[in-house]
């Protein structure tokens, strides 16, 4: 499966219908996090790190551990539902080839062009086979953005895979199949926005190893660079 083997790609899009009718005004809490849940907190992305590598780790892991507080607040944890935006430009075949130095030499420039030629060839082979991969995905479209869904057990969020299979791909909308809580974020943003009972809220955020604060559905969502 293109997104990892620990998901699947449901026949349709219908799980995600209801986001449709209950979602509030875009660029807001309720915008992201259906408004009916009784408590939202943000939960601020990580600090700077080392290496890319290293914040992409920190940032899955606040995932993982929503999801494993989640667990005990939910009564189906072996079915959830990922959305994964579109415009993240997983079947771009832009490419460029870089060389330190002026070719030497016509041959040398020859070889060059050849060269950068079948590395443009194989990202076109590469960006149609993801296309591919992608069809087999059923879309569904909200006012302001269109996703991917996907289903699988909750713990599965930490076996998400970007189509190039070389790093992790955060979800950006996750819900459990009880509807009990939910967890957002958007392209604009790294924050992320998660919805449930007080009880799981309040766990929340005493196990977690981030700054947060409780919202509202009605205040704007800060945009982040």
């Amino acid at each position: 499966m293109i997104f990892g083997e620990a998901l699947t790609a449901p026949a349709s899009a219908r799980a995600a219908e209801w986001l449709s009718t209950e979602l509030g005004r875009f660029g807001t809490v309720g915008g992201l996090v259906p408004p009916g849940l009784p408590a939202v907190i943000r939960i601020h992305p990580p600090a700077e790190a080392a290496t890319d590598a290293d914040w992409w780790d920190a940032y899955r892991s606040l995932f993982v551990q929503i999801v494993k507080v989640g667990q005990s607040h939910t009564r189906a944890p072996g079915r959830a539902w990922f959305a994964i935006w579109e415009g993240h430009g997983f079947a771009s075949s832009s490419v460029g080839v870089l060389w330190g130095n002026p070719a030497s030499s016509a041959t040398e420039a020859q070889q060059r062009a050849q060269h950068e030629a079948e590395v443009r060839k194989e990202a076109r082979n590469r960006a149609r086979t993801t296309r591919d991969a992608l069809n087999r995905v059923p879309r569904f479209e909200l006012p302001n953005r269109a996703y991917y869904l996907l289903s699988g057990h909750s713990t599965a969020i930490a076996q998400l895979q970007h189509p190039d299979g070389r790093r992790w791909q955060n979800p950006d909308l996750v819900w459990v199949d009880d509807r009990s809580w939910f967890i957002a974020t958007d392209v604009d943003i790294w924050s992320l926005y998660v919805g449930g009972s007080d009880a799981f809220i309040a766990e929340l955020e005493t196990q977690l190893d981030a700054p947060t604060e409780r919202v509202e559905s009605v205040m704007p969502i800060p945009r982040e660079d």
